[in-house]
This record gives structure tokens, sequence and C-alpha cells, in this order.
């Protein structure tokens, strides 16, 4: 969302000369995030549901026993969290890039040379993604190593997974001019 956004800064801009407030823009387009995150969560959950539907079938072809029907043990939940999850997940991509939009002023966005400093994210990305993995990766083995309910380590899996990718988009720069 962060590149679509970029690619649009003119537009953008445009529209702030033209009367747009900062908050019009910056409403605008966390909407078109959450809209972008709803097609995606339908889409996501339905082919989620096709696959289960697949993966039973072939899983009771393969070892020839007869498997529980899905729609006699799906429950609601996993659908609810899904939703949610998705949806704050598209909340949190767009919210970012479109505060940052509505930051830049007319003139500065519809200039074809870009600041060199776009984003200011680098300290607060470094560091948190560092103490996210960190307490992530303790936690999960501590739950191997049978200090903590194993059961505990799959809420940290994700936050794991946010740590490395807040790590990764600092240090991918680095490591692409060393490659």
């Amino acid at each position: 969302f962060l590149m679509n956004v970029s690619e649009r800064r003119r537009h953008i801009s445009i529209m702030r000369a033209i009367g747009a407030t900062r908050k019009q823009i910056v409403r605008s387009l966390v909407e078109e995030g959450i809209w972008f995150g709803l097609v995606g969560t339908a889409i996501g959950i339905a082919l989620g549901v096709g696959m289960a539907f697949v993966a039973t079938f072939i899983l009771a072809a393969t070892f020839q026993v007869q498997l529980p029907r899905l729609m006699e043990v799906m429950t609601p939940f996993p659908f609810i969290y899904g939703t949610l999850f998705g949806l704050s997940m598209a909340f949190l991509g767009s919210a970012i890039p479109a505060w940052m939009s509505g930051r830049v002023s007319p003139l500065e966005g519809m200039n074809r040379i870009v600041k060199g400093k776009t984003r200011s994210f680098t300290l607060f990305l470094l560091g948190g993604g560092a103490i996210i993995t960190l307490v992530s990766v303790t936690i999960i083995f501590t739950c191997i190593y049978g200090f903590l309910d194993i059961l505990v380590a799959q809420y940290f899996a994700l936050p794991f997974l946010v740590g490395i990718v807040m790590l990764n988009s600092v240090i991918l720069g680095p490591q692409a001019t060393g490659v």
C-alpha cells in the first residue's frame, strides 16, 4: 500500500491543491486500504475453506479412512478471527502510508524530485523489530524446552514474523547494496 500511495503522490498533492484537507486524504486512503483488506480477507477465507475440503479429500483417499465432514466440525470462530485479523492488518498497513501522505504539502508533492528521506521510521522499525523478535523467540524456546505450555508458542509465531518483517525493512537496503 505504501508503494501504491507513493506512486500516486502527485495526484494526492493535486487533490490537496484544489481543496482537499489532510483529514480527507488520510480518511480516503485508509478507507481504500480497508476495502482492499475486506476483499482480500473474503478471498483468503474462501480459498482456505476450499483448500481444506481438497486436503480432507486427499487425506481420506490417501490413508483410506473416513474423516469427519468439514461442515460438521467447522465453527464460526476461525472466520471471525480471520476477518478481524485481516481487517486490522489492512488498517495498519494503510494507516501509516496515509498519515505520511497527509503530511506532504501540495507544493512538495508535485515536485518531481522527492526528498531523500521519505521514511523516518528506521529507529522504530529496528528497535521494535529487535524487541518483538527477541521476546517471541525467547517465549517460543521456553515452550519448546518445557518451561511453558507448548500451546503458548502458537500465539507468538505471528509476532515473531512481524518482528522479522520490521527488521527486514531496515536491513534489506544495506543487504541489497552489499550484494
